[in-house]
């Protein structure tokens, strides 16, 4: 950071701590006559990436009880289904958002880093993971601020303003202690102002993700507010887990949801900042109901592949094939070839005598870009999904979860989509795109920067936008920002 840039952020972290700007106080309710302004033309001041676990294609729809996602889509850009990744879990999904490439490239292959024992309790959280540049990279070399509010795998990532997605896993965490160091010290400041030490802001609900909404108007609306904010929004996560698809309490968990992104756009609206911003709102992972748990490792004890740990976190003491559970699919890793065979044998046996779950070939992981450290997968059938502990000694038991996401894609025939919205500067009005890749999501953001994303395997959606083109010459040739 360039000692201008420093003294401009410093000035604006001191706003922050204060809590001062022209947005709305904390908890204050959006106006009941809240109306979206008309969006002004061209290139637009802040970029939001707004995701917001599990939507889905028709959250939009005003059946569905999200009148401001209605609105933002009445007045900008509706995709029919979003094409997902494999797997489409979260942490893979929103390292895809960010880079356009997909999880064989940056290398995030599911929620929880894999260890000697096994998954760790901890989701991924170091952007240092990711092994190619994403957004935040991009915004950093071409001089313009950038904030990340609660996004998955983004700890140490280089932006201005960082309150990354920290959630407790071990008995005596606490999530203002994990972002010590690591979240911008008067992002931090701020969240205990909020309140933030009691245990429901560390954790996926309506108190986290008001919290989070307060954190982006305050930064959005400061001197040194971003060009590129990426925001998530997870307090659908632990409904569709705990009731299912389609459920009262879902669609309740959706209309808060709803309702924090109209507390957001009333903040940037008080602030003369709303029609100057464009909006990119993106479920991430399609989650489909379950009815059975799969525990696939109990067939790789039962080979003498893996030796349990009775008591521990992971269940497990140490292993030479191991099943790591993505949800509605699993991947398969192994020491060496022998170990890799002798997995796959009691795997397809499993499959046969469950029939739970079909064995995904080597071929199969490949064409569909995922991890490339997994020897093979497993896919469940509609109604299961996989664990990657070893609790009780059956194979298959009743699931305690009604929903589950990472199912595999992006195969054309794959059926499940997931919902994108757009709106503002800079986005067309009016539009129905009949789908588009999650790939393509981070490209397009790039362009309404006005730059481009070097090596993304999406493309930008330049019939999304009403921009000027970027500069002549290749693809991965980012130019000069307006």
């Amino acid at each position: 950071m360039t000692a201008g840039r420093m003294l401009v952020a410093l000035a604006a972290a001191g706003a922050v701590a204060c809590a001062t700007g022209p947005g709305p106080p904390t908890g204050s309710p959006a106006p009941p006559d809240f109306v979206l302004p008309s969006p002004a033309a061209g290139v637009p001041g802040h970029v939001l990436l707004i995701s917001v676990a599990g939507l889905g294609p028709d959250a939009h729809r005003e059946t569905q009880g999200m009148p401001m996602l209605a609105a933002l889509a009445a007045g900008g850009v509706v995709v029919d289904g979003v094409v997902p990744i494999a797997p489409a879990s979260a942490q893979p999904v929103h390292a895809s958002l960010v880079t356009g490439r997909s999880p064989a490239a940056h290398g995030i292959g599911g929620d929880h880093p894999l260890g000697e024992k096994g998954s760790a309790p901890e989701l991924q959280r170091e952007a240092e993971a990711i092994r190619v540049p994403a957004l935040w990279n991009l915004t950093r070399e071409h001089g313009l601020f950038s904030a990340a509010i609660g996004w998955p795998t983004s700890a140490g990532a280089p932006v201005d303003w960082s309150f990354p997605e920290l959630i407790p896993a071990r008995a005596g965490e606490a999530s203002p202690d994990l972002l010590d160091g690591v979240a911008t010290p008067s992002l931090l400041a701020a969240a205990r102002e909020k309140g933030a030490d009691a245990p429901p802001f560390g954790f996926p609900g309506t108190a986290r993700d008001q919290l989070l909404v307060d954190l982006a108007c305050e930064v959005l609306v400061g001197e040194a507010a971003p060009r590129l904010l990426l925001l998530r929004l997870s307090q659908t996560e632990p409904a569709l887990r705990r009731f299912g698809p389609g459920t009262p309490e879902v669609r309740a968990a959706f209309a808060g949801a709803d309702a924090a992104l109209r507390r957001l756009a009333v903040c940037l609206d008080r602030a003369g900042r709303l029609s100057r911003s464009a909006w990119l709102v993106t479920g991430d992972a399609p989650v489909r109901p379950v009815h059975t748990r799969i525990q696939a490792n109990r067939s790789l004890e039962r080979a003498g592949l893996l030796v349990p740990a009775p008591g521990s976190r992971t269940g497990i003491k140490r292993w030479d094939a191991f099943v790591r559970g993505n949800g509605g699919s699993a991947f398969v890793y192994a020491r060496d070839e022998e170990a890799a065979v002798l997995a796959r044998r009691a795997l397809v046996e499993a499959a046969e005598a469950t029939g739970a779950f079909r064995i995904v070939s080597a071929e199969e992981m490949i064409a569909l870009q995922t991890d490339r450290q997994a020897w093979f997968g497993l896919a469940a059938q509609p109604g299961f999904a996989f664990a990657d502990d070893l609790r009780g000694r059956a194979l298959v038991r009743p699931a305690a979860a009604r929903g589950a996401a990472g199912h595999l894609g992006p195969a054309e025939a794959f059926p499940h989509r997931t919902g994108f919205v757009a709106w503002g500067a800079g986005i067309r009005v009016g539009l129905r795109v009949p789908t588009m890749h999650q790939l393509d999501v981070a490209p397009t953001v790039a362009r309404l920067l006005g730059l481009a994303l070097p090596g993304a395997e999406g493309r930008a959606l330049i019939g999304l936008l009403d921009v000027p083109p970027v500069a002549a010459g290749s693809e991965n040739e980012a130019p000069v920002v307006p």
